[in-house]
């Protein structure tokens, strides 16, 4: 039999529903005026809306709710009839505030597409009037056959044979002249040098007797010969000697000319003290700073070994 609580399968002589632990006895009897529930077949109390098992509603559970709404539901008919109520929702009246929310959405859309029309044609018109449009304006391939043929075709030219004699005539007159011009600069530092020895003599011989002997015009001379070494070794300096015999000396040479220069400098200023003193005793201090400070603090000595070895260097490495 079932449970009359839950409906739930009892075994015949248990007094208990295993379901729903109710009391089960032959005294209860199913009757059939009991109400049962659809869903899970549990009998419903009398009177009660929904299932104490399942919880859901009951049917015929409401029948004094069901004929009331039946009743209300009657009594609004029309004359000729019942209503029945349409699944559309009712037009709006015209000039109400529905209507003009419902149509919002359309006229804004309409304002935005009139707007993006109005800026399309304005664009498009300035860029016809500043950039007319040329079909070919963006080609890049070519419009006309290219002729590939070999007619007439001189040869490769490896080789400018004309060109070459023209630049080497040129480029060896230009070395035969630089390579005289060292031979006659590397001639005249020899002599230059060889002068200056002549002119220091006297100054040796008055530091050590305080008499100078009579030689007009060695301060002259003296300026003379370091105006005539710069030139010449302005001169030097700028020569292009690539591929000349007297490339290697260029540098050695240039080095003695300095040595040289300071040597005739400091010799110049002995020689001005010389001549600007009025007697003797202060003629020999002038003298003797002159040549002790010499130039650039180097003595007359000192300018004196280092052009001799410098000049001694280039002879040596040209022969």
């Amino acid at each position: 039999m079932n449970c009359p609580h839950c409906g739930a399968p009892v075994q015949d002589g248990l007094d208990v529903c295993p379901a729903c632990n109710g009391k089960v006895t032959d005294d209860n009897t199913v009757d059939d005026a009991q109400v049962w529930c659809a869903s899970c077949g549990s009998l419903v109390p009398e009177g009660a809306p929904d299932c104490p098992v399942c919880g859901l509603p009951v049917e015929g559970a409401f029948d004094d709710e069901a004929d009331a709404k039946a009743s209300a539901s009657e009594d609004v008919t029309d004359a000729d009839g019942p209503t029945l109520e349409s699944a559309l929702p009712p037009s709006p009246e015209e000039n109400s505030d529905e209507v003009s929310t419902n149509n919002a959405p359309a006229h804004l859309r309409l304002v935005v597409v009139a707007v993006i029309a109005a800026l399309l044609l304005v664009g498009g018109t300035a860029l016809l009037i500043t950039r007319p449009w040329d079909p070919n304006a963006y080609m890049t391939h070519a419009t006309e056959d290219a002729d590939t043929s070999m007619e007439g075709f001189p040869g490769t030219v490896t080789h400018l044979e004309g060109q070459d004699i023209i630049e080497g005539k040129e480029r060896q007159a230009y070395l035969e002249d630089a390579d005289k011009k060292m031979g006659d600069f590397i001639l005249l530092l020899g002599n230059l040098s060889s002068e200056c020895a002549e002119l220091e003599r006297p100054v040796e011989k008055y530091l050590e007797s305080e008499e100078l002997e009579e030689g007009s015009g060695r301060l002259d001379r003296v300026r003379e010969m370091g105006e005539q070494l710069s030139v010449a070794t302005d001169e030097i300096e700028g020569l292009d000697l690539r591929g000349s015999e007297y490339k290697a000396s260029q540098g050695q040479a240039l080095v003695t000319a300095q040595y040289l220069k300071g040597r005739v400098d400091t010799l110049c200023g002995v020689w001005e003290a010389l001549e600007s003193a009025e007697e003797p005793s202060s003629a020999i201090v002038a003298v003797k700073s002159a040549v002790t400070n010499g130039k650039d603090g180097r003595s007359l000595e000192e300018w004196r070994m280092l052009s001799d070895n410098a000049y001694a260097t280039l002879v040596g490495e040209e022969e």
